[in-house]
Parts: structure tokens; C-alpha cells; sequence
């Protein structure tokens, strides 16, 4: 929630090998934690959040 305020869904990407990923339990954890953080969002956030800001920074 911190990182959403602090920069907004247009400068965030969701990522799968950071290194806060494991100290809490690995992959799964993260997801589903992510998840939860995010329920109240809409989909536009999520698509932002999930592939659209990274699709744009990268020019995937």
C-alpha cells in the first residue's frame, strides 16, 4: 500500500524475484499477499500493476 501512494499505479510493476519475494515464504506467499493488497483495486490498477506499466517501460 506504501509503494502505491508513494508512486502511484503508473510507476509500479509487480515482480516475482525481488528480494522481498522470499524471506516470507517464497513465491506463493508473495502472490497471495499481493493479491490481498490489491483486492480493492480496480482492474485497471491490476492490468497497470501486472503488465501494462511494465509492457510500456521495457517496450515489451
Amino acid at each position: 500500500e506504501h509503494t502505491i501512494d508513494a508512486f502511484r499505479w503508473d510507476c509500479v510493476v509487480w515482480a516475482s524475484d525481488g528480494p522481498v519475494c522470499t524471506p516470507g515464504g517464497g513465491l506463493t506467499a508473495w502472490l497471495a499477499a499481493t493479491r490481498a493488497l490489491v483486492a480493492g483495486a480496480s482492474e485497471a490498477e491490476r492490468e497497470k500493476l501486472y503488465s501494462a506499466n511494465a509492457r510500456a517501460l521495457w517496450g515489451l
